[in-house]
């Protein structure tokens, strides 16, 4: 792992956690969006998908400015946010349980 030498090379390093954490929750997103029942939920996670296209827009942006090449750290607390939430929607037989779990994991992801 590289030395973080200052103050760039911190918010260099925290904006490639946060973009591989929204790219990856993009995608998970797409996932309980189309795993769940309830038009409501469906709505409600569709319109935080659309928002949070347009984060992962300006964090790339963002390098632009810094003349930084746009990657992605492994965020580990991601993953495991990740991993839960696909459990629960791999695991879950009825449509009502599987929305029931989808709302933590939702909620959770935009923490």
């Amino acid at each position: 792992m590289k030395a973080i030498e200052n103050l760039k090379g911190l918010m260099i390093e925290q904006l490639r956690d946060l973009f591989q954490g929204e790219k990856e929750l993009n995608e998970l997103l797409v996932e309980m969006k189309e795993s769940a029942s309830d038009t409501e939920l469906k709505h409600i996670i569709g319109d935080y998908l659309s928002a949070n296209r347009g984060q992962v827009m300006r964090i790339m942006q963002a390098f632009e400015i810094l003349y930084v090449q746009a990657r992605g750290e492994v965020c580990e607390a991601m993953k495991a946010m990740i991993k839960e939430a696909r459990d629960i929607i791999r695991r879950s037989v009825d449509p009502n349980v599987l929305d029931a779990g989808l709302i933590p994991a939702f909620r959770h992801g935009l923490q």
